[in-house]
């Protein structure tokens, strides 16, 4: 493993046992899944969700400051830390996938966006990390190997 990645990996999850801060993550963890309900669950909205991605963004910035006290063993309040994280990082890319897909297909409906749009969309988002850490989206043609659109059965091989 490489020493410095290991490093920062510590660093990061032990920083808010170090934090002199205030904020506790249970409250932050409320507002994460407020915002996740309201702006990206069920039905969604390019409005709706550039707001889910402008409160994540604000999340984000106050998860830094978030503090827990005592040691890291049995720590429920560290732990919920650990989480969040995770969690911000999740919804983030939720939000970013639905901006990009502009039509209802399973379990994504856009009410912008009501219809499924094969011709378009028969396609999977793909997210990796960029060099710069932050997630680049792109979209790759979905590969068709027992059923096509409409319910027709592709030929076996």
């Amino acid at each position: 493993p490489d020493a410095g990645l290991v490093a920062a990996s510590l660093e990061r999850a032990y920083a808010p046992l170090r934090c002199e801060g205030s904020l506790l993550p249970f409250t932050l963890t409320d507002r994460l899944k407020e915002t996740m309900w309201l702006h990206g669950g069920l039905v969604r909205t390019r409005e709706g969700l550039l707001r889910a991605r402008a409160e994540l963004a604000a999340l984000a910035e106050e998860s830094s400051r978030v503090a827990v006290a005592g040691p890291p063993e049995a720590n429920p309040a560290w732990q919920q830390a650990l989480d969040l994280e995770s969690q911000l990082t999740v919804a983030r890319l939720i939000v970013e996938s639905a901006l990009l897909r502009e039509e209802s297909r399973g379990a994504h409906f856009r009410a912008d966006f009501p219809e499924r749009d094969d011709e378009d969309w028969l396609r999977a988002v793909v997210v990796q990390c960029g060099g710069d850490g932050e997630p680049e989206l792109r979209t790759r043609p979905v590969e068709l190997t027992r059923l096509a659109p409409g319910g027709r059965v592709l030929e076996q091989a």
